[in-house]
């Protein structure tokens, strides 16, 4: 049986909709917080547009993709910032949309879960998190 390392935990609330965890988007000499959820399903790392625009980047000069969630296509901007969940620091690719009114903030397979083990204990309302 393989074991896993987890350096951090945080509790969560249950009664609450997703798994919200502390998040810190870093780019130049600029920090957000920002609370996100947990989205093993989410391809990528989302970010609402006014966090971005906080951070001072030029997001439409980001790697355009496009995104289908619930059938809906979406127009993202991938930019390279760094990405703290708890006290781990990545360098990650994320997104931003162009459209200001979507308020999702996502932590999603690629530019996290990818670089990190992940578990989770519902009943103990708990999120572990350490490196890959």
């Amino acid at each position: 049986m393989e074991q896993l390392d987890f350096t951090s935990r945080d509790q969560f609330d249950a009664t609450k909709a997703g798994i919200t965890i502390p998040t810190t988007l870093i780019y130049d000499n600029h920090t957000v917080q920002v609370p996100a959820k947990a989205d093993t399903g989410a391809e990528v790392c989302l970010f609402e547009r006014r966090y971005g625009e906080m951070l001072g980047i030029d997001l439409e000069s980001g790697e355009e993709k496009y995104l289908f969630p619930i059938g809906n296509r979406i127009l993202t901007f991938g930019h390279v910032i760094t990405l703290v969940t708890l006290d781990i620091a990545i360098e990650s690719k994320v997104y931003f949309p162009l459209q200001e009114n979507l308020n999702r903030n996502l932590l999603g397979r690629q530019g996290w879960l990818e670089f990190l083990n992940f578990g989770l204990s519902v009943q103990k309302q708990t999120v572990y998190l350490g490196r890959a």
